[in-house]
């Protein structure tokens, strides 16, 4: 998986479909979907001046909500890209958004509700708005999360 800075996005994951992801309906298989978000969150979190380095020791977080929605199917053989960012911030989490393209197509939308946790006593946690000056991306601009379960 090759990751690049682009278009508007921190993160864009450029890949291609693997013959062992695709499921018996011969498309690429929900969880494999659930893996590259996986991935692609690691990596965004990761960035310098991301959210990793805001949280403060013995703090950690854990994704609350998931939401889907799929334009078309993704199948074998597909080169993909994959682009990611943060759309909110605040004392109890953040919001990321992630989106699977195919020759500049939406394919995919994923969004995704984390809430920050302590390690230790696996409880949810609220950290102080002081850390969160130290967030150094910027959030995208025009992207609401839609969270009806």
């Amino acid at each position: 998986m090759e990751v690049n800075m682009e278009s508007g996005f921190y993160l864009t994951l450029k890949s291609s479909t693997k013959l062992d992801w695709i499921d018996s309906n011969e498309h690429v298989n929900m969880s494999i979907y659930v893996r590259l978000l996986d991935k692609s969150l690691d990596l965004l979190v990761n960035l310098p001046g991301s959210i990793n380095c805001i949280l403060p020791k013995g703090v950690g977080f854990v994704a609350s909500r998931l939401n889907t929605a799929f334009v078309s199917e993704l199948i074998h053989p597909t080169s993909f890209v994959m682009n990611a960012g943060i759309t909110s911030l605040d004392e109890f989490g953040f919001s990321s958004y992630h989106c699977i393209f195919v020759n500049d197509k939406k394919i995919a939308r994923l969004y995704l509700k984390s809430s920050f946790f302590d390690l230790k006593t696996r409880k949810s946690i609220q950290i102080s708005k002081d850390n969160l000056e130290k967030f150094d991306l910027s959030i995208l601009p025009g992207i609401k999360s839609n969270y009806r379960f």
